[in-house]
């Protein structure tokens, strides 16, 4: 787990560490599909933990390289855009596991339930 969460961080940050050249906002979302995956595989928890890296990321890329070509209200939009999704997505595979989790205690009981209604329903016909 921590070895793939690891891996996703560092799949996260690598795009923002290269020198690529042109608009730098357009590279900036190449780190939004390993935050929708780390979003998606390890929910909230992780979504949150990728969010922090990408912050503090972007926080010490700009110290240690001014943008010239992106405006800083730019950089805060884009920035709260992959926010915004990756702690939504996370949310959302959260609220999935306990809909999921919800769904089999409910067929655990719906099934108990007719087990002991068939049982009582063999003993007052004498049928075993």
């Amino acid at each position: 787990m921590a070895r793939v969460r690891g891996t996703g961080m560092a799949a996260v940050n690598y795009p923002t560490g290269m020198n690529l050249g042109g608009d730098p906002s357009h590279h900036f979302y190449l780190v939004f599909l390993p935050l929708i995956w780390i979003a998606i595989r390890h929910g909230l928890g992780g979504a949150i933990t990728a969010v922090g890296v990408v912050q503090i990321g972007v926080v010490l890329g700009i110290h240690r390289h001014p943008i010239q070509g992106l405006p800083i209200i730019e950089l805060q939009a884009l920035v709260a855009a992959l926010t915004l999704t990756a702690l939504y997505l996370g949310v959302m595979m959260d609220e999935r596991q306990r809909a999921t989790e919800g769904l089999k205690q409910s067929l655990r009981l719906a099934t108990a339930g007719e087990m002991a209604e068939m049982s009582r329903g063999s003993k007052g016909t004498g049928m075993i």
